[in-house]
C-alpha cells in the first residue's frame, strides 16, 4: 500500500500544552509592550477571564496556521 505524503510527514497535533505556551507568549508580549509591572502581569495571568481570552486567541492562531498548512 502506498503511503501518502501526509502519512510520511505527519503534522504535529495541536495540544493544550502548545496552546498554553502560545497564549502565555502572546500575553507576555502584549504586557511587555506596555512596560507593565512584572508582579501585576503575574496576577493578571491567573485571572480566569484574561487567561481565557488569551487561550482563545492562541487557539485561533493555531487553527489559522493549520488551515494554511493544509
Amino acid at each position: 500500500m502506498k503511503r501518502t505524503e501526509e502519512d510520511e510527514h505527519p503534522r504535529p497535533a495541536i495540544n493544550v500544552t502548545n496552546v498554553e505556551h502560545l497564549a502565555r507568549h502572546m500575553f507576555q508580549r502584549q504586557a511587555d509592550s506596555y512596560d507593565s509591572d512584572p508582579a501585576l502581569v503575574e496576577l493578571a495571568w491567573v485571572d480566569p477571564d484574561i487567561r481565557a481570552f488569551w487561550m482563545a486567541e492562541a487557539i485561533s492562531v493555531l487553527a489559522y496556521l493549520e488551515e494554511l498548512a493544509a
